[in-house]
């Protein structure tokens, strides 16, 4: 029973042996980020004492060592190490500037490889941009970390632009499609982020701003029409200007549009008062010449009066001969009225010069309004009997006028009034020949209790027209007199 005792404790001894060299593994090499080879329970790695960060150094897209951030590209580089120099791997180094500068990567970190390098791409957001800026580089090693600083100096980008268009014929208000492409000019390398201004004497584009992409690519659409609807024609001289550098140019040949309408373009009516009316001596209609919709300009335009009284005359005072004129620079024709003393219905016609059977009319003028004329002007009352030993009884007096033709006197002819007792309103204007004025009773008092009301308004004594020219000509016309001695209305000459 001894015997089995002793070797059973042998036994576990053995064991207990085993187990103890088992835990007594190989330890690590000491680099930073390796397993710890110390006993106890803990796993983490060893903590970095200190950090170094080696000063920025620059190197242009060639490879060679450079002290500027060039729009060409720029590499940027530290090396990071610990106390006793070995390169730490994986430390995150960030990068900064105090100029708009583009990194390599989206938040400007990258990690540092085996030998302790971490390298970025640096250019200015603007390849034009210049001046001193300073860019900063921060290297973090298990919560350990170091910063360095460097002056820099941004040098903008020599810009050449060069300019093609897909087509170098155009029809008027036609288009083309244009591309460009960015270089720098001291390098040809192509560049990005470059802003192209687009301008030519007449013409519009779909983008008159575009910046450069991909290889330094821009393309916009040239228009041969104007933002406010003007045909372009001739020889245009398309121009790619860079916000720096050397600009480019492309030339279209642009057809001489043709006129295809014409259109009357005086929407509301022209009324016009016979000459000597105190109405406007003139008036004026318009009209618009089309290509293909567009305003067309500096073409002839024949001009006709149509229909017209017999002393009407248009485009210069007292003209009443076919007239070519030509369109403004809105396509525009304007055509000066002037009435005389007839009235009647006018019709304008414009017919373009290269087409005669393309043509526009006017028909909504007219001469009509005329001077007030005695035998059509009236009086009338709401009441013809006031209480007269009453203050404030009142009756409202109503004028009518008319011109000789029978038509309403302009509005806002002026009539005055005059009453031989009581108070009545000085004057009124007419609208649609016609207005009224109050008179009111009060003193004074007429003895046998009758007011005569007088009106009165610049017009023409009545007259019988007899060379028919609706204008009283002395010698020729007889006036018209009407003379009532006794009130009864009738006349006693």
């Amino acid at each position: 029973m001894m015997m089995n005792k002793k070797q059973l404790t042998l036994k576990l001894s053995a064991i207990t042996v085993s187990i103890l060299l088992a835990s007594c593994g190989g330890g690590g090499d000491g680099y930073y980020g390796s397993s710890s080879s110390s006993s106890g329970s803990g796993t983490g790695t060893t903590p970095v004492a200190a950090v170094k960060i080696s000063d920025i150094s620059l190197t242009n897209s060639d490879g060679g060592a450079t002290s500027t951030i060039a729009a060409s590209g720029t590499n940027a580089s530290v090396t990071v190490t610990d106390a006793s120099g070995k390169p730490i791997k994986d430390a995150l180094v960030t990068f900064t500037s105090t100029g708009e500068a583009n990194f390599g990567t989206s938040n400007g970190a990258v990690l540092t490889n085996a030998n302790g390098i971490a390298t970025i791409s640096v250019t200015p957001v603007n390849s034009t941009d210049s001046g001193a800026y300073i860019l900063t580089a921060t290297a973090s090693a298990n919560e350990v970390s170091a910063t360095v600083s460097k002056n820099i100096t941004f040098t903008a980008a020599n810009i050449k632009v060069a300019l093609t268009g897909a087509d170098s014929s155009l029809t008027s208000g036609g288009s083309t499609l244009l591309t460009a492409v960015t270089t720098d000019l001291n390098t040809g390398k192509y560049q990005n982020g470059v802003v192209v201004t687009f301008s030519a004497e007449c013409g519009t584009f779909s983008n008159n701003n575009v910046t450069s992409s991909s290889q330094g690519n821009i393309s916009t659409t040239y228009y041969a029409i104007t933002s406010d609807g003007k045909l372009c024609s001739g020889e245009q001289k398309i121009i790619a200007t860079p916000t720096s550098g050397t600009a480019g140019s492309f030339t279209a040949n642009i057809a001489a549009a043709t006129a295809t309408s014409i259109a009357y373009t005086k929407t509301s009516d022209v009324v016009l008062g016979v000459k000597g009316s105190g109405t406007s001596s003139s008036g004026q209609i318009t009209f618009t010449v089309y290509s293909s919709g567009a305003v067309l300009a500096n073409q002839d335009v024949v001009l006709s009066l149509e229909k017209a009284p017999s002393d009407f005359s248009f485009v210069t005072s007292g003209n009443r001969a076919t007239t070519t004129v030509k369109s403004d620079s809105s396509g525009k024709v304007t055509v000066n009225l002037y009435p005389g003393y007839k009235s009647g219905p006018v019709e304008v016609k414009a017919a373009l010069a290269s087409d005669s059977n393309t043509y526009a009319l006017a028909k909504n003028v007219t001469v009509t309004t005329g001077r007030a004329t005695q035998n059509s002007f009236s009086l009338s009352a709401t009441k013809n009997s006031l209480h007269n030993d009453v203050d404030g009884d009142v009756a409202v007096i109503t004028a009518m006028l008319a011109d000789r033709l029978g038509n309403s006197v302009p509005d806002g002819t002026t009539i005055n009034f005059v009453a031989e007792g009581g108070k009545i309103d000085g004057y009124c204007t007419t609208l649609d020949g016609k207005c009224s004025v109050q008179l009111r009773t009060q003193n004074p008092r007429p003895a046998n209790g009758r007011i005569t009301v007088l009106a009165y308004a610049e017009g023409d004594k009545a007259y019988q027209d007899v060379d028919s020219d609706n204008v009283y000509t002395a010698g020729v016309d007889k006036l018209l007199t009407f003379t009532d001695t006794n009130n009864d209305n009738i006349d006693d000459t």
